[in-house]
């Protein structure tokens, strides 16, 4: 564990592990690492959302996130629409070339709740 101020803390955690569930995840999950080498593991519900968490830990951290991976579902409501698909990746494009030069979007359509 790391303490950065009075009130926020990081941890480092073990290995993760597989999660079974029935439902799906409308959010994204987000992995990067600083310039500092301290990585980033974050769920988030929208890109806007993300921004302003990984913005806000980057501050205090003192160094911009980079290496970002965002592994989602393109259609976690199972709608088959081409439109809402279409706009969900864009929004999620967009945050991660907002955030870094090196990232990837991982499509990931039986990720668990």
């Amino acid at each position: 564990m790391k303490q950065i101020n009075e009130t926020l803390f990081i941890f480092w955690l073990p290995t993760p592990f597989k999660i079974i569930s029935n439902g799906y995840w409308t959010c994204a999950e987000i992995r990067g690492l600083f310039e500092g080498g301290e990585a980033l593991i974050y769920h988030a519900e929208t890109p806007e959302k993300a921004e302003a968490m990984i913005t806000a830990i980057g501050d205090l951290m003192g160094s911009p996130l980079r290496d970002v991976i965002v592994r989602l579902d393109p259609d976690p409501l199972r709608q088959s629409d081409t439109h809402l698909i279409e706009k969900r990746l864009n929004e999620w494009t967009e945050l991660c070339r907002s955030l870094t030069e090196k990232w990837t979007i991982v499509f990931d359509s039986n990720m668990p709740l």
